[in-house]
């Protein structure tokens, strides 16, 4: 039973990152954030980060976001779907504030907002940037 149970699970996974790639190809919209990386809009409640390869690096619902120099800030959040097993499908989203360094390509996520302050001013970044909803280009 428990064997069946994680055969379930990962079928799921497999879906879930099957359907985002596609959505990194055909989504509402794609905004660049510099170097290879998008925000994609693939519809009203997954809005997420991919990579010059289009692999989701930043999965879930980027509710607001800023760019400031080669670093990208933003929250985000378990897309708000009412049906719990569509829920299921986003077991890989980690709510929260985000950074990336483009440059680098890498990725802090889970932030509280004064983690997010502390890494921050670790970079010399010492004024919180003003975080907006992504909005179509």
């Amino acid at each position: 039973m428990i064997r069946a149970a994680l055969v379930a699970l990962l079928c799921c996974l497999q879906f879930a990152a099957a359907r985002m790639a596609r959505c990194a190809e055909q989504g509402d919209y794609a905004v660049s954030l510099g170097h290879g990386y998008e925000l994609v809009r693939a519809n009203s409640h997954e809005i997420f980060i991919s990579d010059s390869s289009q692999h989701v690096i930043i999965p879930g619902k980027i509710s607001k976001y800023a760019i400031v120099k080669r670093w990208v800030v933003g929250y985000v959040g378990i897309p708000d779907w009412n049906d719990p097993e569509a829920k299921k499908l986003f077991s890989d989203v980690t709510e929260g504030y985000f950074l990336l360094d483009t440059s680098t390509n890498k990725v802090l996520l889970g932030l509280t907002a004064e983690n997010l302050t502390k890494e921050l001013n670790k970079r010399g970044i010492s004024t919180q940037p003003t975080l907006e909803a992504p909005r179509h280009p």
